[in-house]
């Protein structure tokens, strides 16, 4: 097996490396050995090297900051390429075509795979905005699930008083209960190795395989910055109900843990959250169709402009 590392000139430096060549301590002894029962594993690694400035790259594990684990992939050496962030707790991955899978798979493969295959036990945790994926898988499994509000300092807080196997975000922050209560984006991605080399299969096939069984959902996110007060006034309008029809599906219902999310009757959710710190509104959407999201996103960002 042969993955690509990329720590993003960040802390992550050498440590999957090191993990899968040395022994080790604690769980990511474990992971070492299991590994090595199935395959041999080479890892290389690009932007390796410790930079305080990360290269004049921002050191977030999301594609357009990964040009260069990209450009490595697409030489078709690699399984799966495992990116992490500055300070590694979070990650971002690549399957061995080079596209990028999204937090919101990765957190709900890894799931899938400590229950189903790992036979783990315990409780799941996902925050407001992230994938209802998780939601179909817990249920299959019987699994009880906890929404919380966004940021992992709640799931931590889970982790701390019951029984949380896996707990996620969707900025790519997935941490175990069973470990530290805290995101751990090194562990997180030698476990997608492991799952690969459990499997034998391509990451793509593995994902597309989990897709077929829960269905697949699609996700963005939009980051706008207007004027606090017009932010204030959209997510005045969704409260009463101004935009119920402005999205062309048929509205369900409002929730409203952290900012208020619209959800319609075919599975689509949008979330408007407003910034505590800068003028600004922060948008999500998730939808069984892939063109919707960008479509919905777009309006969203029309009635804001509106508003």
């Amino acid at each position: 097996m042969a993955i690509l590392h990329d720590p993003i000139h960040g802390v992550a430096a050498q440590i999957p490396s090191k993990v899968l060549g040395v022994d080790y301590v604690g769980n990511a002894r474990i992971l070492r050995r299991s590994l090595e029962k199935l395959v041999t594993t080479v890892v290389d690694t690009v932007r390796g090297d410790l930079n305080p400035s990360f290269g004049g790259v921002n050191p977030e594990p999301i594609p357009e900051n990964l040009n260069a684990a990209h450009n490595v992939m697409l030489t078709g050496e690699y399984d799966v390429a495992i990116c992490n962030d500055g300070d590694a707790d979070r990650l971002g991955v690549l399957d061995e075509r080079g596209d990028f899978v999204s937090p919101h798979k990765i957190l709900s493969l890894l799931t899938l795979y400590l229950v189903r295959e790992k036979k783990m036990r315990g409780e799941i945790v996902k925050t407001f905005s992230t994938t209802r994926l998780i939601e179909r898988i817990a249920k299959v499994l019987g699994a009880p699930l906890h929404e919380t509000p966004i940021g992992f300092k709640y799931v931590a807080d889970l982790m701390l008083t019951r029984n949380i196997l896996i707990g996620g975000e969707e900025s790519g922050g997935i941490g175990f209960g069973y470990f530290i209560p805290e995101r751990d984006g090194i562990l997180s991605g030698l476990l997608v190795a492991e799952c690969i080399a459990h499997f034998g299969l391509p990451l793509s096939t593995i994902v597309a395989r989990m897709e077929n069984e829960f269905g697949a959902l699609h996700y963005d996110r939009r980051d706008v910055h207007r004027p606090i007060e017009q932010c204030e006034r959209l997510i005045a309008r969704v409260r009463s109900g101004q935009l119920n029809a402005a999205f062309g599906i048929r509205f369900d219902n409002l929730e409203d843990k952290d900012g208020v999310k619209m959800n319609f009757a075919d599975g689509t959710w949008i979330l408007f959250r407003k910034s505590g710190t800068e003028p600004m509104i922060r948008i999500y959407c998730e939808s069984p169709e892939a063109e919707r999201v960008a479509t919905i996103l777009g309006r969203a960002v029309e009635e804001l402009d509106n508003s």
